[in-house]
């Protein structure tokens, strides 16, 4: 069935485990172990918060998560939301009798199931690229980078299937890959509008360094919300063939 993390008070996660035996229910007693298993694990069907009265950490904590890994279905026991309402989360009223608390569980696990984590986890700096296609080399500004591509707002949108090459732009270092040019996408509530780029030609070695740099920034957000973790700088000896000093 697939894995359901839980961070909150034991006896709620003692629930879990009984009402979906099927699943692999990880109970995280800490926000750091919490935190490392969204960013790590695979196969995640959902993750539940048990934290009622909330606090501003807690309310920060969901915020972060549904804004930064918006395929993840996320359910809140609690009385009451005290917040926004993400799209991706769900309140599930732990005040209920366990008869009812339970069902709505039942149903919420299994409204919809989503593919709820991509190959690579994403992080959405604001950076600096030059995308060549052809012999024409344009600057944008990139919206979401992960070691699989880049999200790139634009007005106007290059073919889709073309190939070029793309240059993102860090603190002192620059990563260069050739890459594919995929379907525009309208607005949304996270990007504005633009196009996502495939990239093509990543070493192994590359690809390891560019998602320990988005899980690295993922964990410190998620640990400090609403904090935004810094473009990063690489050393010297962190450099790569496709990532190079300026």
């Amino acid at each position: 069935m697939g894995k359901v993390l839980f961070y909150g008070k034991p006896l709620a996660g003692d629930l879990f485990s009984r009402i979906l035996p099927e699943a692999e229910v990880k109970i995280l007693p800490t926000k750091r172990d919490f935190a490392l298993a969204i960013i790590d694990e695979t196969d995640i069907i959902a993750v539940f918060i048990s934290h009622d009265p909330m606090t501003r950490e807690d309310r920060n904590l969901i915020e972060s998560i549904c804004a930064h890994f918006p395929l993840l279905k996320v359910g809140l026991l609690a009385r009451d939301l005290q917040m926004p309402k993400p799209a991706n989360l769900t309140l599930i009223n732990i005040s209920a009798e366990e008869n009812v608390l339970t069902d709505n569980i039942r149903i919420f696990i299994s409204a919809g199931t989503i593919k709820n984590r991509r190959e690579f986890n994403r992080f959405n700096w604001i950076l600096n690229g030059y995308l060549r296609v052809e012999e024409d080399e344009k600057k944008y500004e990139i919206h979401s980078f992960s070691a699989g591509g880049a999200y790139l707002k634009s007005s106007g949108v290059p073919e889709a299937g073309k190939r070029g090459e793309i240059r993102v732009m860090f603190k002192n270092t620059q990563m260069t890959a050739a890459c594919e040019i995929l379907e525009p996408r309208n607005a949304s509530s996270n990007l504005p509008y633009g196009f996502p780029v495939r990239f093509l030609s990543l070493s192994p070695d590359s690809q390891i360094l560019a998602d320990r740099i988005v899980n690295d920034a993922l964990y410190k957000l998620l640990i400090n919300p609403p904090m935004e973790p810094a473009i990063p700088t690489l050393d010297e000896d962190q450099l790569t063939e496709d990532f190079m000093s300026f």
